[in-house]
């Protein structure tokens, strides 16, 4: 009895300490996800439900996404790439602090911010939402290459490209956060997954979109990418 009335009482500083190593550290940067799942575990000791069981770091993945059994195929080979290119849970560093191995079950749009010397057919790409990109519906190019953690340095984010993949199996994560030359620190919204693999060989179809001369209607395909 008393062990587990202590486990319950540490869980949420264990949580807290969790936030704080991936990053997230300031308060208006953390996501809506990180502060009422911490609040609420903090409270009840009890964590918010997750979309079938399955997260990344407690954060739900979309209906549209199922995690894929291990005795799948190409499952090994996922999990090697992951662990080699895409997974770095150093704050600062980018790529992503934890991963899933999934697969889609219906066809999905994923996003690209792509330029300088970073590009059209990169191997990092984000899951559509547009109200992790900007909650309050109002959106700057500035706030939007934060959202995405691009460093100007190593990609200039000249544009935006939207590729429709019907079915795919990949590895998606959530977001790292990443220091630029100049010492600030980009905070990916923890909503806002993020995709690594070669999206443009899996596409059905895909456009690209000028955020510099036409940063509205970038905009508005990524708000009306759902529909």
């Amino acid at each position: 009895g008393s062990i587990t009335s202590n486990m319950t009482f540490f869980k949420p500083i264990l949580y807290l300490l969790l936030i704080a190593i991936s990053g997230r550290t300031d308060a208006k940067r953390a996501s809506h996800w990180d502060e009422t799942a911490a609040l609420q575990l903090a409270v009840t000791g009890m964590e918010p439900p997750l979309h079938h069981q399955s997260e990344v770091f407690s954060y739900p993945l979309p209906e549209y996404l199922e995690v894929l059994n291990n005795s799948d195929p190409c499952f090994r080979e996922l999990q090697k790439s992951a662990e080699k290119y895409a997974l770095n849970v150093v704050p600062g560093q980018g790529g992503i602090l934890d991963y899933q191995i999934v697969e889609n079950t219906e066809p999905v749009l994923l996003h690209r911010v792509w330029g300088g010397p970073a590009k059209r057919c990169g191997y990092w790409w984000t899951l559509e939402d547009a109200l992790a990109i900007a909650p309050n519906k109002r959106l700057t190019l500035a706030g939007f290459m934060e959202a995405m953690g691009v460093c100007p340095e190593w990609n200039n984010g000249t544009f935006l490209e939207i590729c429709r993949v019907p079915h795919w199996k990949f590895v998606v994560g959530q977001g790292n956060s990443a220091t630029c030359q100049w010492g600030n620190t980009l905070f990916p919204p923890a909503a806002l997954l993020q995709v690594n693999g070669d999206v443009c060989s899996q596409s059905s179809s895909c456009t690209t979109c000028n955020l510099h001369t036409e940063f509205d209607k970038c905009w508005a395909r990524i708000r009306n990418s759902l529909t």
